[in-house]
This record gives structure tokens, C-alpha cells and sequence, in this order.
């Protein structure tokens, strides 16, 4: 997955410390990936764009919605990559490193969405420079309050910038077309709500029939119409986790998933409807 935090967070969880107060990353295509660990020092702050204070429960709705509000009347950032950085001050016994994932996933109208109809799924694999800060505050109790600043940021890889133009023109072909139609269709299913409640949920029930897939080139004659609906589900996240290149023409999920939507197209049970 490319999203950034979900690179950060395995690796945070696993330092995790009193002393681990500020976190950074950045994507861009090149042969090593590293990791550093020192001490802070002060930088001049961003330009805050929003700031809220949640109230709600972590990871419920009405936390998200809490964030979402205080975007209201921000315009959505140009297509394009974007720099994201979100300060949290927190109570003393607040684990911040959960406050992450339901944080970004409330910013669509600033990233914009995966899908139209899809909230809480916004085009996060756009920011290729992310940092995340903490700050404690003994008044606070179980509130957060959150610090926003985000703003279009320099693609450092030519050879990005290229690939991004090239995949703008290629929107226009009739492959891409029909794969955005396919994925919008892909949608309507839910494999989260209706299958398994999260993404390594959804992975664990697919393992088995993966596992054929990857072994015989061919999708097991086993599956259901759900299972096959949530395997396209999930193809359709790990391609946008991924950066979206995967369902481009020619991309490596393209196999696969012409595979799955075939199954499904020649199911009994789906004829049967």
C-alpha cells in the first residue's frame, strides 16, 4: 500500500515512546527506501488551514464528521501531489497514534474522493510529503485538538511527473473507460460492511482463494458471487492504496482482475438473477 501512514504506522506502533513526538515521511520513485530516527528540533510552523477540537469517540462516525465540518468552505486541493501535515494535542493518556488513519480519512474535501458516493475514502495516496506531530496537554482529558495544513506539493521524480501526464492522456482511451466503469461498478459492493469489517479481515477470507489463483492461473470454481464481488472490491483498494496504477492498461492487477470479473460474469448464480 502506498499510502503513507500506512507505512508509518507499523513502524511508530513498534518504536512507540513518551519521546516519539513527531513524525515524518515521503514517497517518490527510487531504488532504496530509509528509515532515521533522531532527536526533534524546531522548524517554523505551516500555514494552519483548519483547526478542531474532536469530541466524539475515535474511529466513530461522528469523530470523522467532527473533522470533516471544520473543512467546510476549503476548496479542494489541485489534482496532484500534496503535502499534509497534522499536529494533535492530546491528555497525557491518549494514545495519538490512533487518532492517524480516522483523521485523513475524514479530509476528502480537501484530497477528494476514491469514488463520488464513498465517504471517508479520500485520494490519500496523493500526499508523497506527510508529517505528523504531538503535542501533550494535561487539560484535555479525552478531546483532541487537531491542527490541519496541507498544500500542493513539488513532484521530485521527472520520471513521476511523466508517468502522472502519461496516465492523465490514457484516461481518454476506451480501456480506461470501460476500467472506470468496471470499478465504479466494483463499488456498489461493500466487502467491508458486508463480508469482513476491515481490510486485513477481507485478506484473511480471500487467502484461500488467492492462494489457488496465484497456484493454478485460474479463479477456484468454489467461490461464491460474494466472495468473488469482495475480491473485486478489494482489488479496487489495493490498486487505490496503491496509487492507482495497477488497473492502468498494461498493470500488473489487470490479470487478475479481468480473472475475477469473468467468474463472476459466468457464475450460475449470477445468471440465475
Amino acid at each position: 500500500m502506498a499510502d503513507l501512514e500506512n507505512y508509518l504506522f507499523p513502524l511508530a506502533k513498534r518504536l512507540h515512546s513518551h519521546s516519539l513526538v513527531s513524525v515524518w515521511a515521503a514517497k517518490r520513485h527510487a531504488a532504496d527506501s530509509w528509515i532515521s530516527a533522531t532527536p526533534t528540533r524546531k522548524t517554523l510552523p505551516p500555514t494552519i488551514l483548519r483547526s478542531v477540537r474532536t469530541t466524539a469517540s475515535v474511529g466513530s462516525v461522528k469523530n470523522k464528521e467532527q473533522v470533516r465540518e471544520s473543512l467546510a468552505g476549503v476548496a479542494e486541493l489541485p489534482t496532484g501531489p500534496v503535502r499534509l501535515e497534522i499536529a494533535f494535542t492530546v491528555g497525557p493518556v491518549r494514545n495519538w497514534l490512533n487518532l492517524w488513519k480516522p483523521t485523513i480519512d475524514a479530509l476528502d474535501p480537501l484530497l477528494g474522493r476514491s469514488s463520488p458516493d464513498r465517504l471517508w475514502h479520500p485520494k490519500d495516496g496523493r500526499i508523497i510529503e506527510l508529517g505528523l506531530h504531538v503535542t501533550i496537554d494535561d487539560q484535555l482529558s479525552n478531546n483532541v485538538q487537531i491542527f490541519i495544513a496541507a498544500e500542493p506539493a513539488a513532484e521530485h521524480d521527472a520520471a513521476a511527473q511523466q508517468h502522472r501526464a502519461e496516465k492523465s492522456r490514457a484516461m481518454t482511451s476506451s480501456f480506461q473507460r470501460i476500467m472506470y466503469a468496471q470499478i465504479e461498478w466494483a463499488h456498489t459492493y461493500d466487502a467491508y460492511a458486508r463480508l469482513a469489517g476491515s481490510p486485513q479481515a477481507l485478506a484473511t477470507l480471500l487467502e484461500p482463494a488467492w492462494r489457488e489463483y496465484h497456484q493454478t492461473g485460474r479463479v477456484p470454481d468454489w467461490c461464491g458471487v460474494d466472495l468473488l464481488r469482495g475480491w473485486a472490491f478489494y482489488i479496487t483498494r489495493a490498486d487505490h492504496h496503491g496509487g492507482g496504477y495497477g488497473l492502468e492498461e498494461g498493470g500488473s492487477m489487470v490479470p487478475e482482475w479481468t480473472a475475477v470479473l469473468e467468474r463472476i460474469a459466468s457464475h450460475e448464480a449470477t445468471k440465475a438473477r
